[in-house]
């Protein structure tokens, strides 16, 4: 297993987008993003490379998709209407896309459809059942309580099956399954102050 990388983090002691409410963001996971007139035009945060497909995400969920190098854009179908933060490509076709309320969603089609892989309820869950000491407990029972309320702000990808999302408050979970299974990453990787975790790279890069 790949353990070369580097995650640089943050001193800030708040994000913007960390003021949202759980329940409005909650309810943002179960909507999809609505359609918007010139998705080119929409508040778009990062783009990544599909092949010589640009796949661009944003404010509300909108996914952008344009063919022809940004004169020309189109909607992609959202799952959820969350600001998408991040977003990577392992390839032309699969790729993964990270923000608020812990969400990750993935496409194995360039970016054409997406499929949610995690939210922030499960990532909580999961830090609880695989919390082993009493920090990490406590940790864990902050995040049930707190609810979706934290952004994953990039990802890792080193292939269409293995990733790894970091966030808000050192948030960090892996999959070696294309996100059916996680495993929570904050008990390894140093953080003693829960800072966020803003990039996530391999080393060298």
């Amino acid at each position: 297993m790949p353990r070369s990388f580097v995650i640089l983090f943050g001193l800030a002691t708040c994000l913007a987008c960390l003021a949202c409410h759980a329940a409005p963001v909650t309810e943002a996971l179960q909507r999809p993003a609505l359609a918007v007139r010139e998705p080119g035009r929409a508040v778009l945060l990062a783009a990544a490379q599909a092949g010589e497909r640009i796949v661009a995400v944003g404010e509300r969920g909108v996914i952008a998709l344009s063919d022809d190098r940004g004169a020309h854009w189109r909607q992609a179908p959202s799952p959820v209407s969350v600001t998408l933060t991040m977003v990577r490509f392992a390839d032309a076709k699969n790729g993964v896309a990270v923000g608020h309320g812990g969400t990750v969603l993935s496409s194995a089609d360039g970016g054409a459809r997406w499929t949610l892989r995690l939210d922030g309820r499960r990532a909580a869950e999961m830090a609880a059942a695989a919390a082993r000491t009493a920090d990490e407990q406590r940790e864990a029972e902050r995040l049930v309580a707190d609810g979706p309320d934290k952004p994953f702000l990039d990802v890792l990808v080193w292939d269409a099956q293995r990733w790894l999302v970091v966030g808000a408050y050192g948030l960090a979970f892996r999959t070696d399954d294309g996100g059916a299974t996680w495993t929570p990453w904050m008990a390894r990787l140093p953080n003693p102050k829960a800072l966020h975790w803003y990039v996530a790279r391999r080393a060298g890069e």
